[in-house]
């Protein structure tokens, strides 16, 4: 006799959403250097549930690389891996605080592939929303079920999380790194927030550059945006001025 039995699908990969909003990004907890993004990209594969289950195993930070069960691993773990558009600045603003001003390509891949973000570093990759996705406007979670019970749309999600997200890094970086370098035009007015009590702001080109006690901090557009174009050196020499205050 044969005896069939029905199959049953494995049962969903837990999401730990409180794990998931608490998080804050790559890199060395104390940094000296520090990158804010408004949130990170959300690459296509892995799946994006694939993708949570392993973010909900994150501490608060974590070195980039050691993250890499939740990025396409082209940018990590390939020998020569591609050059990530956004990260290409930041590598290039690191590299010249060490005193290489002209960087090779390959210099820059090597620095992604095994120092960018890493906990020893003296770098850190913060975001000032949680959890990744494609593109702003999208909102990739509402098949998600732990998260879409929460948040049901980015408008509600940001609601809920903006200020908390603000006091977290305000909170976070009062050890005062030696430079914060925010980046996301639009998104200036939260970034402003976090530094709360800093008035000096001035214009430079297409920066604002403050200071609080021994903090420098440059607002710029994203660094893949139009307002960029022919200023990653002006950046540089900024974030160069920094290191000599």
């Amino acid at each position: 006799m044969v005896i069939h039995t029905q199959a049953t699908s494995p049962p969903p990969q837990k999401i730990d959403l409180d794990k998931l909003l608490g998080f804050l990004g790559f890199g060395n907890p104390r940094a000296a250097t520090v990158f804010i993004g408004m949130e990170e990209g959300l690459s296509p594969d892995p799946p994006l549930r694939e993708q949570l289950t392993a973010r909900s195993k994150f501490p608060k930070l974590i070195g980039l690389k050691e993250s890499s069960d939740a990025h396409a691993d082209r940018f990590l773990l390939a020998e020569r891996p591609a050059v990530q558009s956004t990260w290409n600045i930041m590598i290039r603003v690191l590299l010249a605080i060490e005193g290489r001003h002209t960087p090779s390509l390959d210099e820059i891949r090597a620095y992604q592939r095994d120092r960018l973000g890493a906990v020893g570093s003296d770098a850190a990759l913060l975001e000032l929303m949680p959890l990744p996705a494609p593109r702003l406007p999208e909102w990739p979670y509402a098949e998600i079920v732990e998260v879409a019970e929460r948040f049901p749309t980015r408008a509600e999600y940001m609601d809920s999380q903006l200020t908390v997200r603000i006091e977290a890094l305000r909170e976070h970086l009062a050890y005062s790194p030696k430079l914060t370098i925010a980046y996301g035009s639009a998104y200036w007015p939260y970034y402003k927030q976090i530094f709360r009590g800093v008035s000096n702001w001035q214009r430079r080109g297409v920066f604002e550059v403050a200071t609080l006690g021994p903090q420098t901090i440059i607002l710029t557009p994203h660094f893949v945006a139009r307002q960029m174009n022919g200023q990653r050196g002006a950046l540089i020499d900024l974030a160069l001025g920094a290191q000599a205050v």
